[in-house]
């Protein structure tokens, strides 16, 4: 799986989804600002949720992507624009081999004791401004229930949960839990999903989240300004100024029907980001 959670905030945040409806409890995202209940439904925000249209001066192709792990394809698309082959104009910048991120460094620095019941892990407490990372690795995985939730929780007083996505066997993923006072995280997987605790580590946000936040600031740097959206028409306008060749990413998914105009002339859609249309643009 992409995700690793039924709310990534990578995903969501490229996505352009500003918000998040929830029953399930506590949002244990980043960025995300509770705003309402409504009928029993939990309304977040995403203050990070990029616009319609952004831009990547780098890019990837998506057979180098496919070979990366679940974190590693998260942090290449803060990054680069993953493409198909053969798509990438010469002036683009290609992706460097290898991780700038150094996630297992963390994890070794702000590593605390946990302890593993059964289903239930113990830890010391969350403070705020801290987030609770845990790393798991699949060692088995047959038939289970349809889904798969981790319950995070502050003792007895409150249990709030969010579904997961299991990784493939042999495969790690991390997962982050930004509440303040949970001490406790309970699997409630399938009978045959056997998830096993590499690492659990509490990190201050302003270290954990750093490259994500200067990854989203650099995306937005380049973006369509007065956006008009003619639903009748299926039509959209708006103006884009860019000061280097840029690949430009549209948070619409991608169709083949619709049909792109840079200064009056029509310009090739590619596939971009697994699912979205976008285009290159000349500095």
């Amino acid at each position: 799986s992409l995700l690793g959670t039924s709310v990534s905030d990578e995903i969501n945040t490229l996505s352009g989804v500003k918000y998040v409806l929830t029953n399930t409890g506590m949002l244990p995202n980043y960025g995300y600002t509770y705003r309402q209940t409504t009928e029993g439904i939990d309304i977040y925000e995403n203050e990070y949720a990029l616009p319609l249209v952004y831009g990547y001066t780098a890019y990837m192709y998506r057979t180098d992507f496919d070979k990366l792990s679940v974190q590693e394809k998260k942090d290449a698309m803060l990054q680069y624009c993953i493409l198909e082959e053969g798509e990438a104009s010469e002036e683009l910048v290609d992706y460097p081999k290898g991780s700038s991120i150094d996630r297992d460094k963390m994890l070794e620095d702000y590593g605390v004791i946990w302890e593993r019941m059964e289903d239930t892990i113990r830890f010391e407490q969350n403070t705020k401004g801290n987030v609770v990372v845990l790393k798991l690795k699949t060692e088995d995985v047959s038939t289970g229930k349809s889904k798969n939730y981790i319950h995070f929780r502050e003792g007895l007083e409150k249990s709030d949960k969010v579904e997961i996505s299991i990784p493939a066997v042999g495969e790690e993923v991390l997962l982050t839990f930004n509440q303040e006072g949970i001490n406790e995280l309970v699997f409630d997987l399938g009978e045959k999903v056997d998830l096993q605790v590499v690492n659990l580590a509490i990190i201050p946000q302003q270290v954990y989240y750093a490259h994500y936040r200067e990854c989203i600031e650099e995306l937005k740097a380049i973006q369509a300004q007065k956006v008009i959206i003619d639903e009748a028409a299926s039509r959209m306008t708006g103006r884009i100024s860019v000061k280097t060749p840029t690949q430009l990413c549209f948070s619409i998914p991608y169709d083949q029907n619709w049909k792109l105009y840079l200064n009056g002339e029509e310009t090739p859609l590619q596939k971009e980001n697994i699912c979205f249309i976008g285009a290159f643009c000349e500095e």
